[in-house]
């Protein structure tokens, strides 16, 4: 005689897509920082705090436009762009391997869902399109197109 067989439907809730715009999510991200100037990267005068993804998102554009020996604390830290990404022939998969790195170190960040990303020689920039980020509490952050783009630059705005 045959066991009898159960089957019971599949509660899978899709998770929760993001993008920088959606701000807070009512208290779902405890993250909070300064919000900044997005040309200078300078604090908002006067002082006002951003929070949940908004929060997110300003820290990995702080830990992606850091370079390595920026701060003088502590050389080691930052971003090798000299070194490793703004080379003649640069290694593509060591360039995404730190970029991940840098991103998976970002508190608040649990994993790094997809990420592609491009090199343009002419016109020296490294764009990280598409991101998507998987957050504390499963919250997905699917970057807008063209936020991640970091271009080498010189103080006269001129190219390297």
């Amino acid at each position: 005689m045959p066991l009898p067989s159960y089957s019971f439907p599949l509660s899978i809730t899709p998770p929760l897509v993001v993008t920088s715009a959606d701000g807070d999510l009512d208290g779902l991200l405890p993250y909070a920082t300064l919000a900044r100037v997005e040309a200078t990267g300078d604090i908002e005068i006067p002082p006002r705090v951003v929070r949940g993804v908004e929060a997110i998102r300003l820290r990995l554009v702080s830990r992606l436009k850091f370079f390595k020996g920026e701060w003088f604390l502590d050389t080691r830290q930052g971003i090798p762009y000299f070194e490793a990404v703004f080379v003649k022939n640069p290694d593509i998969s060591l360039v995404q391997s730190i970029f991940r790195q840098a991103i998976l170190s970002t508190p608040g960040v649990q994993s790094v869902a997809r990420m592609t990303t491009t090199f343009n020689k002419g016109a020296r920039s490294f764009v990280v399109d598409p991101l998507e980020i998987v957050l504390t509490a499963g919250v997905v952050f699917r970057a807008q197109p063209d936020e991640f783009i970091i271009t080498l630059t010189d103080r006269a705005g001129d190219l390297f």
